[in-house]
């Protein structure tokens, strides 16, 4: 999600935009144009961390819609001495 903040007409402007949705679905209400003194706010991705026996430990980018094992694959797969039935997942709420 893209924020974009500025005036139009003299009044106040903000807009949410889901660039991804816009790329895929050719959403064109909301490709707008940017003016000058436009203000754009791009959040940071949101990231999981795995760790223990996988091949490249470490902070990934969480993508929408992820499977743990599709985060599996993102750390190289387990390693010679890891399995799939040790795999504990640590959320930060109930909504994950």
């Amino acid at each position: 999600m893209v924020i974009v903040t500025g005036t139009r007409n003299g009044k106040p402007f903000r807009r949410e935009i889901d660039i991804v949705n816009m790329s895929l679905n050719g959403t064109a209400t909301d490709d707008i144009e940017l003016k000058g003194g436009d203000t754009l706010f791009v959040n940071r991705a949101p990231m999981f961390y795995i760790y223990g026996q996988v091949q490249r430990p470490g902070g990934y980018r969480l993508e929408k819609g992820m499977t743990v094992m599709q985060a599996l694959a993102d750390g190289g797969g387990m390693t010679g001495k890891g399995t799939s039935r040790g795999i504990v997942l640590h959320r930060r709420d109930a909504k994950g």
